[in-house]
């Protein structure tokens, strides 16, 4: 029995999307960006969850994780709609991104509260269990210990919504969330910028990086007081929608297409070669 030709073919699809789905890059040469036009534009200031005696907010972290909610709605709408923050009316954007900001930070997720703000820890799980109770199953989560620019990349490149934790050295402003959007980061020079929305305004700002893989520091401007901070960046979190192919396995599932389809073009040639030569040898046995 002979094997059809473009069996083979198949199994070259089936190869490539086993292959590792890592972005290629030069090693000195690391950038992720996500669309920045598609994240939430809430101001931390809005949000009545967590004001100080003083006149303080300390609600960057429900903040910046609203932010991050829009941008998966308008990344996928096909896997959140508006389960995570309600975008359309009666509410719209605006109200509708304060609503969620003052449920996130409230005891049932957060739990910001001042002095101390939004914790790592109860940052994280509030925001797991956020998004799992209004759409379970939907989303995979990854969180960073002092996360290296190339973390930030790949999650940016795979579409991932990223905030990370900002630590500095000033008693006035201990630390910071902030949801990235874009990273470009030279790690022969050790130097790059880090594109953000900053829940102190709700708008993209950018800042210096510099290091290694071990510790990136940022110099870091606030936008409501334009001081200038030095700082570090600790912790990363990263959300992904699941059942979407990352954008390396897409192009590796189409470059295997595209071999299926050389490889059944040339099958046919080949059938209709064969088939010819058959018809020209019964012609020729009539003649006779």
């Amino acid at each position: 029995m002979v094997r059809p030709s473009w069996i083979p073919m198949f199994a070259i699809v089936a190869t490539c999307a086993l292959v590792s789905a890592t972005p290629v890059r030069a090693d000195d040469d690391v950038k992720g960006e996500v669309d920045a036009s598609k994240m939430g534009n809430l101001d931390q200031h809005d949000l009545t969850v967590c004001k100080t005696k003083t006149g303080d907010n300390l609600s960057c972290g429900p903040a910046a994780a609203v932010n991050s909610f829009v941008y998966l709605e308008k990344m996928f709408p096909s896997i959140y709609g508006e389960t995570l923050a309600p975008l359309s009316k009666p509410l719209g954007q605006a109200l509708g991104q304060v609503t969620v900001g003052n449920l996130l930070g409230g005891k049932d997720f957060m739990q910001t509260a001042a002095p101390g703000g939004t914790f790592w820890d109860n940052f994280y799980k509030g925001k797991q269990d956020y998004i799992n109770d209004k759409d379970p199953g939907s989303t995979l989560f990854d969180q960073e210990t002092n996360p290296s620019a190339v973390w930030l990349a790949d999650q940016l490149n795979h579409d991932s919504d990223v905030e990370i934790l900002l630590n500095f050295d000033s008693p006035s402003f201990r630390g910071h969330y902030v949801t990235v959007t874009r990273i470009s980061y030279d790690s022969l020079l050790g130097f790059g910028v880090l594109y953000f929305v900053d829940p102190l305004d709700g708008t993209v700002h950018h800042a210096d990086i510099t290091g290694d893989t071990a510790q990136l520091d940022i110099t870091y401007v606030r936008p409501d007081t334009k001081e200038e901070l030095r700082g570090r960046i600790v912790r990363g979190a990263g959300e992904f929608a699941r059942g979407v192919p990352e954008p390396a396995t897409w192009a590796l599932m189409l470059s295997g297409l595209g071999l299926v389809g050389v490889g059944l073009r040339r099958a046919r040639r080949r059938h209709l070669g064969s088939t010819g030569s058959v018809t020209e040898v019964s012609r020729s046995q009539l003649s006779h």
